[in-house]
């Protein structure tokens, strides 16, 4: 397709949507209060106004404020597990396989994980007096503890993978507005201050996902759709690399690309 090229911060649609710098990533935000935060290291975050409310749909929900139906589908029916679910929500064919077989999926040992939850590996993130403590009253550390754990003991203990997830806590700490003290030293993640990977135990699906979609008749919500395409890592279903994300907004596809942090994509 053909695309033109901005160089952020740019202003589309006569001044509806505003493209910009977010501290490392990239920032998109509408007039009617959509924004979209991808941090071109790892993590894509949608917000929507509360006039959006139950009328959502996609990976990241239908908003509807109850969490036991957020497995819903485009039928309005509930989907029978989470790889049905994401499955159901490509957006283009893909030759890829959403399942693997029980003795391929990989596995990680309780001596692993006892190893991954000291406190120089995860269990960083959980230390009460350490560099993080004061976040943890505002961001619960232990789903990103286990998202650590799962990821370092899938890529073998790979220091670049606890680089990211310990940067993707401290990201969510700083939009919290919370001050994280320094954590980095010469010898600990120092050169990936500016990580050039895209690692995210987000969903184990290969292909372009809609991540959140309007949906209904109401005239006074426009339309929009959020899509984010995985790339499986290093053929580990678990894994993903998010290699670009896609917004549909106001008759334009805005797209960011992996590694592109000042420039965007419209067509």
């Amino acid at each position: 397709m053909d695309s033109i090229s901005h160089h952020l911060p740019t202003i589309l649609s006569e001044g509806q949507v505003q493209v910009y710098v977010h501290g490392t990533g990239i920032l998109l935000h509408t007039d009617f209060g959509l924004v979209v935060h991808y941090d071109v290291v790892q993590h894509v975050m949608v917000m929507v106004p509360q006039t959006y409310m139950g009328h959502l749909c996609g990976l990241c929900g239908n908003y509807s404020g109850q969490r036991n139906d957020d497995l819903q589908l485009s039928s309005g029916q509930l989907a029978p597990d989470s790889t049905a679910f994401g499955s159901a929500w490509k957006t283009m064919d893909a030759l890829c396989n959403d399942s693997c077989s029980k003795d391929k999926c990989p596995t990680c040992t309780e001596e692993k994980v006892a190893v991954l939850q000291k406190p120089n590996y995860c269990g960083l993130l959980m230390a009460p007096e350490g560099s993080f403590g004061s976040c943890h009253r505002m961001i619960h550390p232990i789903p990103y503890s286990q998202s650590c754990i799962h990821d370092l003991c899938m890529t073998g203990g790979d220091t670049r993978v606890l680089c990211q997830n310990i940067r993707s806590y401290v990201a969510m700490c700083q939009d919290a507005g919370v001050t994280v003290e320094a954590w980095r030293t010469p010898s600990f993640c120092l050169e990936f201050g500016r990580a050039q990977g895209q690692m995210s135990p987000v969903w184990g699906w290969e292909g372009l996902q809609t991540m959140a979609e309007s949906h209904g008749n109401d005239p006074g919500l426009a339309p929009f759709r959020v899509e984010a395409k995985n790339n499986i890592h290093g053929g580990i279903q678990s894994m993903s690399y998010v290699s670009l994300v896609n917004v549909d907004v106001y008759g334009q596809c805005i797209s960011f690309c992996q590694n592109e942090d000042r420039k965007a994509w419209v067509n």
